[in-house]
C-alpha cells in the first residue's frame, strides 16, 4: 500500500478493537499508526454506535482508543459539511447532530418499494438470495443486470441494468432539505452520490442480495450499513467483519465507479503483514 492510505473501520471491527479483542489486528493498527503508513479518520456514525450502550466508562474507554488510532483525524459528513478535518472523538460525541438526511431518504425508498413488492420482484426476475448470497458484489451486479436485460421488452425504453435503474429512481428521491443552512460547496458536489449509495442498498435488497426480513425493512435497519458505506466511499479502504456489508459495498462501488477497496479483517491483516515483510 502507498502511504498514507485512509482506512475506514466498520463499527463491528472498532467495537472489537476498543474492547481488547483481535490482538493481531490491534498490533497491525498500532504499528501502522506509529509508521504513519495508514490513517484511520473516525466518523460520527462510528461514535454513535460505539457509545450506544449508554455505559459511561465503556464509552469513555472506547473514545480514548479511537482518539489514539485516529490521531483525532475526523471525517465529517453532516447536513452542511463534508470532508476530513481534525477534532477529538470526545468533542464530536458532545456535539453529534442526530438529525440526518438518510432517514428521509429511507422513508421515501421504503414507500416506493414495499417488502411484499420486493418478494414479487425476486420471483419475476427469478433471483434467489440462496444463490446471490454466495456471490461477490461484482458477480451479483452482473447477475442482476443479465436478468434485467433479459426480461426488458426489446421495443421499450426501460432500465436494463442496476445503473440505469438508479438513474430512473433519481427522479423520485427528494433533494436534501435546506432547513439547517446552506451546504458547503463540497457537500453539494457529493449530495447525489451519497443518495445513490443509499438507494442502491435498497435496490440490492429488493433483488435479493443479503435481503433484510420484513421487520428489518420496516425499521430501516439496513440504512445503518448504508451510512458507513457512504462514509467509506471517501476513503481508500473499508474493513468490515460483516460479509453482508462487504458484499453490498463492493457491488455499490462497482456500479458507481468508486475505487474504495473492500476487505475483511483477515484480508487486511494479511495484506499489512505481507507489506511489512
Amino acid at each position: 500500500m502507498k502511504s498514507p492510505f485512509t482506512v475506514y473501520l466498520d463499527s463491528n471491527v472498532l467495537i472489537q478493537l476498543c474492547d481488547g479483542a483481535n490482538e493481531a489486528l490491534r498490533a497491525v493498527i498500532a504499528s501502522s499508526v506509529v509508521d504513519e503508513k495508514l490513517i484511520y479518520p473516525f466518523s460520527a456514525e462510528q461514535i454513535d454506535e460505539l457509545t450506544s450502550s449508554g455505559r459511561y466508562e465503556q464509552s469513555i474507554s472506547r473514545l480514548e482508543y479511537l482518539s489514539e488510532i485516529s490521531k483525532n483525524k475526523y471525517f465529517c459528513n453532516s447536513v452542511t459539511e463534508l470532508g476530513f478535518g481534525e477534532q477529538t472523538p470526545q468533542e464530536v460525541h458532545e456535539t453529534i447532530n442526530k438529525v440526518t438526511l438518510l432517514p428521509d431518504l429511507q422513508n421515501a425508498l421504503n414507500s416506493l418499494i414495499t417488502y411484499e413488492q420486493r418478494l414479487q420482484v425476486r420471483s419475476v426476475l427469478d433471483l434467489s438470495p440462496n444463490i446471490l448470497n454466495n456471490m461477490t458484489g461484482k458477480e451479483v451486479v452482473a447477475a442482476i443486470d443479465a436478468n434485467l436485460s433479459k426480461l426488458a421488452p426489446a421495443d421499450q425504453s426501460v432500465p436494463r441494468s442496476l445503473k440505469e435503474l438508479l438513474t430512473f429512481l433519481e427522479r423520485y428521491t427528494p433533494p436534501e432539505p435546506r432547513a439547517f443552512g446552506e451546504p458547503s460547496r463540497s457537500k453539494t458536489q457529493y449530495e447525489r452520490r451519497n443518495q445513490n449509495i443509499v438507494a442502491l442498498f435498497s435496490l440490492l435488497d429488493t433483488f435479493g442480495y443479503w435481503p433484510d426480513n420484513k421487520r428489518a425493512v420496516k425499521r430501516g435497519s439496513g440504512f445503518a450499513d448504508a451510512r458507513h458505506v457512504v462514509n467509506a466511499s471517501f476513503y481508500h479502504v473499508l474493513v468490515s467483519a460483516d460479509r453482508k456489508l462487504r458484499g453490498k459495498a463492493e457491488a455499490v462501488y462497482q456500479i458507481l465507479g468508486l475505487h474504495t477497496h473492500v476487505l475483511s479483517v483477515e484480508e487486511f491483516v494479511r495484506l499489512e503483514v505481507i507489506n511489512d515483510d
